[in-house]
């Protein structure tokens, strides 16, 4: 349900514990209304698939109509490896970090913090995730342009989001 500002919470993004480090996990403390149920959906790689028809970028699209794991994906096109030769830590450590921040247009400096990687390292993957997937960077611009020029932007089920406050590339991005 909406909280007092008139928006509601997210399930997916609520701490698994609570504030003072209690094991029991947060969400074990939170109660659906009268006859209504609580769930936990997970769809596989969603908000990549809609950066990927959105942007429109063709080598995500590929991917995605092959079968293909982005992440193994994205972790071979960034250290220009085979898909096959890809490991579960390069996908883990490379590839997921890069989709997830990337395709928020992170900079070098909280994809370093976020995922415990050198600025160095980061900017790398930043450059050659862009190289990979270019449809990604005129996506970001294109949402950066519209949340400029009326501060809202739509979603696909016509959901509206005002940004209320500074606008900064991760904000709208």
């Amino acid at each position: 349900s909406k909280l007092l500002f008139e928006f509601g919470g997210n399930l997916q993004t609520l701490p698994k514990k609570t504030a003072i480090g209690d094991p029991k996990p947060f969400r074990k403390f939170l109660l659906a209304d009268d006859g209504m149920v609580l769930c936990k959906v997970d769809l596989s790689m969603a908000e990549n698939r809609i950066v990927a028809y959105i942007g429109p970028d063709l080598n995500m699209i590929e991917a995605f109509e092959a079968g293909k794991d982005l992440h193994i994906m994205t972790a071979a096109l960034i250290e220009d490896k085979k898909y096959e030769d890809v490991t579960k830590q390069e996908r883990n450590d490379i590839g997921k970090p890069a989709n997830h921040g990337c395709n928020y247009g992170e900079g070098p400096m909280k994809l370093a913090e976020t995922y415990g990687l050198s600025v160095k390292r980061a900017k790398f993957i930043i450059k050659r995730y862009l190289e990979s997937y270019p449809g990604v960077e005129h996506y970001h611009y294109w949402v950066m342009d519209k949340a400029k020029s009326d501060r809202t932007l739509v979603n696909c089920f016509g959901r509206h989001q005002t940004f209320r406050d500074r606008l900064t590339s991760s904000e709208a991005g």
